[in-house]
């Protein structure tokens, strides 16, 4: 089975927006909302962090999805 990234790493391991999505909405109307992930399955691979980037751009949002990405170890 898939595993999710976020749901498996510590707090620690994790940086940015607990919300994937933001409507082009400032401030963000339900911090929240999860609605991009980041699956893995197999052995030998492990998330080692979790970054969710809500940065604002000239004081807007470059999407309506914050940009996620995990950094994995492969063994």
């Amino acid at each position: 089975t898939w595993t999710d990234s976020y749901t498996c790493l510590p707090d620690g391991s994790k940086s940015g927006p607990e919300g994937t999505f933001n409507g082009f909405r400032m401030p963000l109307p339900d911090s929240t909302r999860r609605i991009d992930y980041v699956y893995f399955k197999g052995p030998g691979i492990r998330p080692v962090e979790y970054v969710c980037n809500g940065s604002l751009y000239d004081g807007c949002y470059a999407s309506d999805h914050f940009p996620v990405y995990v950094e994995m170890e492969i063994k």
